[in-house]
């Protein structure tokens, strides 16, 4: 095992320990964290879609990709931000590690913090707090959701919101990948419904069914789509 590896995983392992004693990550992170899973975010998202369309409301689920996340994180801002959110009364430890970070920073590629998804973890904690979206995350798998009885204006609520998510991603130095960023419209099942959806003037496609965390969700919720998909792989 090469240096890089036995650094991931020293750090990764305490620092998601410190972390999950001291309560430091949002409750909307389900990835990699103990007693979360990718079905409990599953589960989430499912029942908070049933429960606007029981209010009869129009939810649009966002499914933001980012390019290469990992690999763009910036280690100085990433840095700022374990400094910011140490407890003041218990940071003694998280200190040693990153000054050790910051002494090795010169000498290693990107990709050994790449490799220590904890780290990530904290760098998007605070995206859920910069935007009136309902939002779940799981690593760098992102679910931005939005409800209201007007399509237009759930519309014009959706593009707004959308406006705060990049000004985070441009100052966090996170780019989209719009070409596998797209939206599912939930709501209405006996109607098809259209909205112009856009982020950064890029046009987010909308989508009948998209794969999220393994799991093909159509607009629907019907299942049809992933059944319909094992089926075809099992053959």
């Amino acid at each position: 095992m090469n240096f890089s590896k036995i650094f991931e995983k020293l750090v990764s392992t305490n620092l998601l320990s410190f972390l999950a004693q001291n309560s430091i990550l949002c409750p909307q992170q389900f990835g990699f964290r103990q007693g979360f899973s990718t079905s409990l975010a599953l589960l989430k998202l499912r029942d908070h879609i049933l429960e606007q369309n029981s209010k009869n409301l129009f939810t649009c689920a966002i499914f933001l990709d980012l390019k290469k996340a990992f690999d763009t994180v910036d280690h100085h801002i990433l840095l700022r931000k374990l400094s910011y959110l140490l407890p003041k009364d218990n940071n003694l430890y998280m200190l040693m590690i990153l000054n050790q970070i910051q002494d090795t920073l010169p000498a290693v590629s990107p990709k050994v913090l790449r490799l220590v998804l904890s780290f990530f973890l904290l760098y998007i904690k605070n995206l859920p707090s910069v935007t009136r979206f309902n939002t779940l995350l799981f690593a760098n798998d992102t679910t931005l959701t939005l409800s209201n009885g007007s399509l237009r204006e759930l519309e014009k609520s959706v593009n707004s919101e959308l406006t705060s998510i990049t000004a985070w991603m441009q100052t966090n130095k996170l780019t989209i990948n719009f070409e596998k960023t797209n939206f599912i419209l939930f709501g209405d099942k006996s109607q098809k419904h259209n909205m112009n959806i856009f982020c950064s003037q890029q046009t987010i496609s909308q989508v009948d069914s998209v794969k999220y965390l393994g799991i093909l969700i159509d607009s629907k919720l019907t299942w049809i789509s992933h059944l319909e998909n094992l089926g075809t792989k099992g053959r």
